[in-house]
């Protein structure tokens, strides 16, 4: 038999328990299981994705193994979103994830964090390879002069991809069973569909940082349960949504920023509170930031070391890793 596990509301955590767990796949859409072990602190852990009420729509959230980079796939009803792409002799992975789990190259929406090699590289190379979206999204102005950006650019333009540049406090939805169109903006947060995720996008609009300072961040919220997804952001930058959107961070999974190489700002860390953090990176690479994790009894968890799985109905969420 396969373990498997769920982690639970903080509702309803249970004080100074520790488990150790042994996750492994059982969605068939994840092929050769490589179960792996977590310690978790304070968690309740339920059994399976079958604890999934039957008729459950998933927020299916997949964290790809390319190297130290972002390739991140989000799945809804027939709506998809693919945020970066990870670097280009990562390719491969990203291609292959594509055909196998999603049966094509076309998705309804892609989103650059930022124009970094390692984060929209693949994503030109998978327009470049036949790939298609219905629409694509990132922080730069259509005036920008980066050249990777020019790239992307260039592909979205030989396609008619409509492009749009994402701000601070715009918000986006995924979800839906109409033809997938990927997330879709809306006005305000009122304006979300029942049964869509929405995404809160926070961004430090100033122009004197660095292209990491200035990446995309975004809150995936679906019903109760919290994702969010930090992309490179620097200390400073972290410093700065401490003081512009401290209230809207804390959530109970957390992407690392910047793979994990150096250690988190620790206010910004304790205030996101997580329960789970997901590095993309290989354990070897991120010592400190482990040990920073390791200190406040944070389990974590390495795209290095297989695909991630994440499932949520809302209320609960379910993680199993891929080996390679």
């Amino acid at each position: 038999m396969i373990p498997r596990s769920l982690i639970a509301p903080r509702s309803i955590r249970l004080t100074a328990v520790v488990l150790v767990l042994c996750l492994g796949i059982t969605n068939p859409g994840m092929a050769s299981p490589r179960p792996f072990t977590c310690q978790v602190n304070n968690s309740v852990l339920i059994d399976g994705p079958n604890s999934f009420p039957q008729e459950s729509e998933l927020l299916e959230v997949f964290f790809l193994n390319v190297g130290q980079g972002d390739a991140i796939f989000l799945r809804l009803g027939c709506q998809t979103l693919l945020i970066d792409g990870g670097h280009p002799e990562y390719f491969t992975a990203l291609r292959d994830f594509l055909m196998d789990r999603h049966g094509s190259l076309k998705v309804g929406s892609l989103l650059f964090t930022h124009a970094h090699e390692d984060h929209i590289a693949n994503l030109t190379t998978l327009l470049r390879w036949g790939g298609n979206a219905r629409r694509a999204y990132g922080p730069l102005a259509l005036e920008s002069s980066n050249s990777q950006f020019a790239g992307f650019m260039s592909q979205l333009q030989a396609k008619s991809i409509l492009y749009t540049r994402l701000q601070q406090g715009d918000c986006l939805e995924l979800g839906g069973q109409s033809p997938d169109r990927g997330a879709t903006p809306i006005q305000s947060e009122e304006q979300l569909t029942q049964g869509s995720a929405l995404l809160r996008i926070l961004r430090w609009e100033d122009p004197a940082q660095d292209v990491n300072a200035g990446s995309l961040v975004i809150q995936v919220e679906y019903g109760l349960r919290t994702l969010l997804l930090t992309a490179d952001i620097t200390g400073v930058a972290q410093h700065h949504f401490l003081k512009t959107d401290g209230d809207l961070l804390a959530s109970d999974i957390l992407k690392s920023p910047h793979h994990g190489v150096e250690p988190m700002q620790s206010d910004f860390l304790d205030t996101v509170s997580p329960d789970l953090v997901v590095v993309t990176n290989s354990p070897a690479a991120t010592l400190r930031f482990n040990r920073q994790l390791a200190r406040r009894d944070i389990p974590a968890v390495y795209t290095g070391q297989g695909i991630l799985y994440l499932a949520t109905d809302g209320e609960r969420w379910y993680l199993s890793q891929e080996g390679e």
